[in-house]
């Protein structure tokens, strides 16, 4: 089952076509995870891995290096 609403899922199958391999997605598919729930939760990134054909720790290194998202929920609540 998705983490993705019915709406964002739809958003990122879209994404996912304008690219040559599923990876290069990645960054995009992330703005719209953090678009959802308002930081990328573990479960957006899980959905990010499995859309992209990478690891959760692939993703979460993304996110990180690029610094362009809030990574937790206390990070958000602060």
């Amino acid at each position: 089952m998705s983490h993705f609403r019915i709406d964002i899922r739809q958003r990122a199958e879209e994404v996912l076509a304008l690219y040559p391999r599923p990876r290069s997605a990645m960054l995009p598919l992330l703005h719209l995870a953090q678009e959802q729930d308002g930081y990328v939760s573990d479960e957006g990134i899980a959905e990010v891995a499995e859309l992209t054909l990478t690891t959760p720790a692939d993703v979460r290194g993304t996110a990180l290096f690029y610094d362009m998202s809030i990574s937790s929920r206390s990070a958000a609540t602060s």
